[in-house]
């Protein structure tokens, strides 16, 4: 049963408000290097294929879309060549289907976002225009797209209302256009002023505000702003995706000067390209390429070596942006400016990551018969070791010379000094430890089966109410390159770092710790501040009958085949990523780990295929793989990579004594090949 539920597996979007558009993406081929390259985070970049069908003249069509894409890979970035085949949408073109849209004897279609579905029912071959483009990318998550030019208003538009469907497609699709402009051979005073209408984003790209004109880099038109680097672009970009505007950018790309046509030889051939198309009856949507063809044949190829100049230096930006866009989302916000790549740290300490929770001391105790029970003496082994989910996932990252800052509280006790003096050994700083006089170190006892799983703990943590907001306000005044807490802190507590440091767009992650304390963050109204949460089932389970109506609560959990624990994953998750939760890693026991955001959800296996798993001890094992993902997202891995270090990071802990261990280098190779299954919920 299994087999047959994972061979219909497809990609799933839980996008909110969005799922129609959800469901329009299993209609889309996604070539397997645009789909690995989506899925592990990298940069992509969206290309059209109009420029193939109808913009350029055999074989200059063909040869400047691959020398395109070739440009895009020069910068390390994945171009997503867009285009429809016999009546299917291809992301990601082979080059047999380049040559068959490039062909000029195969017939083709220019395919705008309206024409999808005839070209789709109809079973038609064609190039996708810049709305058809940007449909399709924002389908699939790619947010940058590279053009020649934009449509926009036609000449003497105010009196036919000729207006590229372009501009009301880019003001309701969250994608940034890296463009020439408009195409020169259109209104460009009116265009911009319908841009502004609409309410998208006009920047320049360079030190100018003129906006350029295609074959040319004036105008005379400005606009309000520029971006003088990919890294301004990206952040523009990043700030309009977490505003939620839903509204596209346009940034506009002067041509080099070097290669640019005179303004006014491509003037007056434009007027006559124009004069043409009235006196031969060309309309709608045969207007641009045929004035095009024209302006290319009286400028005696000028206009074409220039159209084909300024393509490839959008390319060459866009992918610099790209590249960027990808950095800010592995490092959300500024945070990559704070902390360098683990291997070359020389962070100031201001900008450590910050962990806030609970140092406990555990005692563990492991049974050396089956079942525990009531009567006589049980045999068994008893060990002590320093504890708390806060303080695991510190130790963690300081054996990961992370530099981590942990804000705990202690009692004067024996234990707290144990506590202190193990953080010292493990060069931690310790000026984020409350001394608490009077009152006892929180100490958990654990008892483990003979298998290594728990059978029942028994925790005094009364001291952990005896953290402050006021303690913790020390520790506050500067944007750490990470938050990470666990619930075992007081619910004011949580409050007040997640309001103080979600105004630094410092990701923060959330460890639950248990059933009762995780609904914290739901309770307290911080839910929307939650970059990354790590629950179990039961404790997603708890979390989303917190947030929902009493009509719509899930019932008891009752499900033990992986089919119906994934959909139930998916069922819970709902809410609280619509509430604005933006990461979940629901942690399955033997059945692996479930990754869920608006637009995706993966299933992780617990093990590679074959890895030998023997369990001697699960009281760390959580918290290491929180460890290991937020070290890996520190040190630059995307989040699939992150997850894989943080699984092996969890195995390394079960097979050892100790509370916290670190994987070997040697065995990340193995879990770095595991492959994830693409979760459709029913």
């Amino acid at each position: 049963m299994l087999s047959s539920f994972l061979q219909r597996t497809v990609f799933h979007s839980i996008r909110r408000g969005a799922s129609s558009r959800g469901r329009f993406r299993n209609f889309i081929n996604i070539s397997p290097e645009v789909k690995e390259a989506l899925h592990c985070g990298k940069p992509v970049v969206a290309l059209e294929t109009t420029i193939l069908t109808h913009g350029m003249p055999y074989p200059h069509n063909r040869e400047t879309a691959l020398v395109v894409e070739e440009i895009v890979r020069s910068h390390s970035v994945v171009p997503a060549t867009i285009g429809v085949i016999d009546g299917k949408i291809h992301v990601g073109l082979t080059s047999s289907q380049l040559d068959q849209l490039a062909d000029p004897e195969e017939p083709k279609v220019k395919i705008s976002c309206r024409d999808l579905p005839v070209a789709c029912s109809k079973g038609l071959s064609g190039g996708t225009t810049v709305s058809g483009t940007l449909f399709i990318a924002n389908s699939v998550n790619i947010k940058i797209f590279v053009t020649g030019g934009m449509g926009g208003v036609h000449r003497h538009g105010n009196i036919s209302f000729d207006i590229s469907s372009d501009l009301t497609q880019l003001s309701r699709t969250p994608v940034g256009v890296v463009s020439s402009g408009i195409k020169s051979i259109l209104d460009i005073p009116r265009t911009l002023e319908l841009l502004e209408t609409l309410g998208i984003t006009v920047v320049t790209f360079g030190p100018s505000k003129e906006f350029p004109a295609f074959f040319t880099p004036k105008s005379g038109c400005y606009v309000d702003n520029n971006m003088e680097t990919p890294l301004d672009c990206a952040r523009l970009l990043d700030a309009n995706a977490r505003q939620e505007t839903n509204s596209g950018l346009l940034i506009a790309v002067p041509i080099p000067t070097d290669v640019a046509c005179e303004g006014l030889a491509v003037e007056d051939a434009i007027q006559v390209a124009l004069k043409e198309a009235d006196t031969s009856n060309v309309t709608g949507k045969e207007v641009t390429p045929f004035i095009l063809k024209r302006v290319n044949e009286l400028t005696k190829g000028e206009s074409l070596k220039a159209n084909i100049a300024l393509i490839k230096n959008n390319a060459s930006v866009g992918s610099k942006i790209a590249n960027e866009l990808s950095q800010l989302r592995q490092y959300p916000c500024e945070t990559r400016h704070f902390i360098p790549p683990m291997q070359n740290l020389t962070t100031p300490s201001n900008y450590q990551p910050v962990i806030v929770g609970g140092s406990i001391i555990d005692i563990v105790v492991k049974a050396k018969t089956t079942p525990i029970t009531r009567e006589g003496t049980i045999p068994g082994s008893l060990w002590s070791c320093d504890g708390g989910v806060g303080r695991n996932i510190a130790e963690y990252l300081a054996r990961r010379d992370c530099n981590p800052l942990l804000v705990s509280v202690v009692g004067e006790d024996e234990n707290g000094g144990k506590i202190k003096r193990r953080l010292t050994e493990l060069k931690m700083s310790t000026r984020g430890i409350l001394v608490k006089e009077g009152a006892s170190t929180a100490s958990y006892c654990v008892v483990l089966e003979e298998s290594g799983e728990v059978h029942c703990g028994i925790g005094d943590l009364e001291i952990n109410k005896h953290l402050t907001v006021d303690w913790v306000k020390q520790f506050s005044t500067v944007p750490p390159s990470f938050l990470c807490f666990d619930a075992n802190i007081p619910i004011h507590v949580i409050t007040y770092i997640c309001n103080t440091f979600s105004q630094y767009n410092t990701p923060i992650w959330f460890e639950p710790t248990c059933v009762r304390n995780s609904v914290k963050p739901i309770t307290s109204g911080v839910i929307d501040k939650i970059t990354y949460a790590s629950p179990n089932l039961s404790e997603l389970h708890c979390m989303h009958n917190s947030l929902v109506e009493n009509e719509k609560q899930a019932p008891p959990l009752n499900v033990s085949n992986l089919e119906d624990i994934i959909n139930t994953v998916l069922s819970l998750s709902d809410p609280l990523l619509y509430n604005g939760m933006q990461n979940l890693l629901v942690t399955l026991g033997t059945h692996g780990l479930m990754y869920v955001t608006k637009d995706e959800a993966l299933l992780y296996p617990s093990a590679p295929s074959g890895y030998p798993v023997s369990i001697l001890n699960v009281s760390g094992a959580g918290d290491c793989l929180v460890g290991g993902v937020i070290s890996s997202l520190l040190e630059g891995h995307s989040i699939d990579a992150s997850i894989k270090i943080g699984l092996l990071s969890a195995h390394t802990s079960l097979r050892s004594s100790e509370t916290v261990a670190i994987p070997n280098q040697t065995d990340f190779g193995d879990w770095m090949k595991v492959e994830s299954i693409i979760c459709k919920r029913k």
